[in-house]
């Protein structure tokens, strides 16, 4: 699951991406998907002008979808955030957001994905430039409409590399061309592969 967001922000200002924490397997039924459960923060990164003094109000509308065995409900809220241009000081959530971007995936470049595309399924393959250990990390696909989310994404190792074989999504269309996948586990990893300019898999 992800987030939508639509900001209103003054003169100059900017939002960097909505940050996702590492999510849960769900099942909806017999639907597979990601989401989250309880309280989850969502850590985003505001840029002001150079010039920026006095104050300012950050606006936006957040929208989500809420899902249980029975039916998937929208939702949303307005967000209001008031600031004063000065020293920064930590506020009372500063641990919070701290805690938060510990569970958000980071790219880690000893790590690096490569894609082989069948009719059918994905060859995924992780190559590792360290001691890195896969069997301590659960993996999820970032990228929607690519991998069936229902699938187990199990990697067997072969030398340096890691090996996997994963159905296709059955709304992929034409030639995969990007892929990101998430890395669960105690310091959380985002590997992202692309398909190079003029190639066709």
């Amino acid at each position: 699951m992800k987030l939508s967001v639509k900001w209103d922000l003054p003169p100059g200002w900017t939002a960097g991406e909505v940050e996702h924490p590492v999510p849960k397997r769900f099942m909806t039924g017999e639907l597979a998907g990601f989401g989250y459960e309880g309280a989850v923060i969502f850590p985003i990164a505001f840029t002001p002008p150079a010039e920026f003094s006095g104050t300012a109000k950050l606006k936006g509308k957040i929208s989500w979808l809420t899902c249980n065995d029975n039916a998937c409900v929208p939702g949303s809220a307005h967000l209001e955030l008031d600031l004063q241009a000065g020293t920064p000081a930590p506020a009372a959530a500063a641990g919070l957001i701290e805690a938060a971007l510990k569970l958000v995936p980071q790219p880690n470049p000893n790590v690096v994905l490569s894609v082989e595309e069948r009719p059918e399924t994905l060859i995924l393959t992780l190559q590792k430039t360290d001691s890195f250990d896969l069997s301590d990390y659960q993996v999820f696909p970032a990228t929607p409409s690519v991998i069936n989310p229902a699938a187990k994404i199990d990697f067997k190792s072969a030398a340096d590399l890691f090996k996997a074989e994963v159905p296709k999504s059955e709304y992929a269309s034409g030639p995969i061309k990007e892929l990101t996948l998430v890395l669960a586990g105690k310091f959380p990893i985002s590997v992202t592969w692309k398909m190079p300019v003029g190639k066709t898999n």
